[in-house]
């Protein structure tokens, strides 16, 4: 499995966090459930698109061009075939920013991008999806962003939250949040609903949660280290607790997940996404090629 990452275009730093690429056949690609990690993405395939699990427990073919919302328990995708999808991992107030629409009410579901955006969806399906390399769609993506990307909005503390929840890794209670900005209780959980998508109590549960799968990392000063000890180290204090988030999000307990390094779920957290995109070559390097 190939997977890379890149920085986008300096407009779209308010809103998209980086560029991704994912290619490789199906049999070669982990297919554990993904945990949520407090952020939304737009997604293109460009190969055999993936089936998702439905509700009901049976499985769809995805369409080529989706936006995944914020999540509050894990999501279960497979690959097809030949899969080359690329994507862009949005900033927690991201989605807002590039749509203008409020997004509660759209948690733990993966739409179809027209219900957003058609202009934009239309032009991921015909100048993103029908390239015929991951690197020309990921340039081809960042230009239809940046073609998208919407003029500033009224100014909102809900990005300011945001900073400073990730900040501190999470380690910081609501009301002190709420306070620090000079927020109500209400006034802070309006603008996270409203401008995240998730309650700001469970978005600081998923950066602490993502911070302990930080810790599995190869090479973190964790890794290797049991369960109970890596969760004490950021802030998981009572074991019982951080049993119970870890099986709300997973879908099991710690002791029972099993991931590889190839897989979705380590790829698309914190198991390998570091918090700031590594030495990797820029987007700019495949738009002179495309």
């Amino acid at each position: 499995m190939l997977y890379r990452e890149f920085r986008p275009s300096p407009s779209l730093d308010d809103a998209v966090d980086r560029l991704w690429w994912l290619e490789g056949p199906a049999e070669l690609i982990g297919a554990e459930p993904i945990p949520p990690d407090g952020r939304t993405e737009i997604i293109v395939h460009g190969g055999d698109p993936f089936e998702q699990r439905d509700p009901d427990g049976g499985w769809r073919a995805q369409t080529r061009v989706l936006f995944a919302a914020q999540a509050t328990r894990a999501v279960q995708v497979r690959p097809r075939g030949l899969a080359r999808i690329v994507g862009a991992r949005l900033r927690p107030t991201g989605a807002h920013s590039l749509f203008g629409c409020p997004q509660d009410g759209l948690a733990n579901q993966i739409l179809e991008l027209d219900r957003l955006d058609r202009r934009l969806a239309r032009t991921l399906r015909d100048d993103v999806a029908t390239r015929e390399s991951g690197e020309a769609m990921v340039a081809a993506l960042d230009r239809a962003l940046v073609g998208a990307v919407r003029a500033a909005g009224s100014a909102s503390p809900a990005a300011d939250a945001v900073t400073i929840a990730l900040g501190r890794r999470g380690l910081v209670k609501v009301g002190d949040l709420a306070a620090e900005l000079d927020l109500s209780a209400r006034q802070i959980e309006r603008v996270f609903s409203e401008r995240v998508g998730l309650s700001p109590k469970v978005f600081l549960r998923i950066v602490r949660f993502q911070e302990v799968l930080g810790g599995l990392r190869s090479g973190a000063p964790d890794a290797g280290r049991p369960w109970a000890e890596i969760a004490a180290r950021h802030g998981f204090y009572d074991q019982a607790h951080f049993i119970r988030d870890f099986k709300s999000f997973v879908g099991e307990s710690p002791g029972a997940w099993r991931i590889t390094p190839e897989s979705m779920a380590a790829v698309f957290s914190a198991v390998r996404r570091d918090p700031v995109v590594g030495s990797v070559d820029d987007v700019a390097f495949f738009q002179d090629r495309a």
